[in-house]
């Protein structure tokens, strides 16, 4: 007896059109190239297709922050219609452009995704929102997308929210840190240098008072023989 399936998601194929960073700041709808229009038309056969927005949507509304990440990003809202016309249905946002332009910039940005309803993830009014995956529902299924990153300021990641606090818009970020293993004679250099310039005592002394690193939930551990804190405060 042949199956019989009532919608075509229960085919189970979904064809994906995955690319890189969307770097656009004028009108695509114009080009009319050969080699242009063939990948556009890679772009839309797909079921899904999906691009990193790495551009910040928005019309100078906001002030930009202290720490870019690289440059400050910027395109004009309307041309989110453009990247719609290329065949993106789904767009990342948590990137290391994301907080070019601090709190209020993120959540202009997503404002003007919702206002030419392009569905994105990676950002939001709080870590929940930020970390949350959006949907798209196509014929061939429903795709789920989550974004985050692992570049950008400590200070900008999203937050999280109480019922007596509100949280902080920023980017879903993949928190990190980075450990070295040297050689003996190298570990009795950097314990010289820590112990001359006073970065072993402010350490032994946070240990002693039960301190913490800023990303890390873990107590210090007091420098000794074999663990040197070559930096006297938390780096990122």
């Amino acid at each position: 007896m042949e199956d019989i399936m009532i919608y075509d998601a229960e085919k189970r194929n979904v064809t994906m059109a995955i690319t890189g960073e969307s770097l656009i700041s004028r009108q695509m709808k114009v080009f009319t190239e050969k080699q242009f229009l063939a990948l556009k038309d890679v772009i839309t056969s797909a079921d899904v297709s999906f691009t990193n927005a790495e551009m910040l949507f928005h019309n100078y509304e906001d002030a930009p922050s202290t720490v870019p990440g690289g440059t400050y990003m910027r395109c004009d809202p309307q041309y989110i219609e453009d990247l719609k016309w290329m065949g993106f249905d789904i767009v990342a946002t948590a990137n290391n452009h994301a907080w070019d332009f601090g709190e209020n910039g993120v959540l202009t940005n997503i404002q003007n995704l919702d206002k030419y309803g392009l569905p994105y993830a990676g950002t939001g009014a709080n870590l929940a929102s930020a970390s949350a995956p959006t949907y798209l529902d196509t014929n061939a299924g429903r795709v789920a997308l989550i974004s985050a990153t692992t570049s950008g300021p400590p200070g900008g990641r999203a937050g999280d929210q109480r019922r007596d606090v509100r949280g902080r818009p920023g980017p879903n970020y993949i928190r990190w840190t980075t450990e070295w293993n040297v050689d003996e004679e190298m570990i009795k250099g950097l314990k010289l240098v820590a112990d001359k310039l006073g970065w072993s005592e402010t350490m032994k002394n946070r240990a002693e008072k039960g301190a913490e690193f800023e990303d890390n939930s873990d107590k210090l551990s007091p420098p000794s023989d074999d663990l040197v804190y070559f930096l006297d405060h938390a780096s990122y």
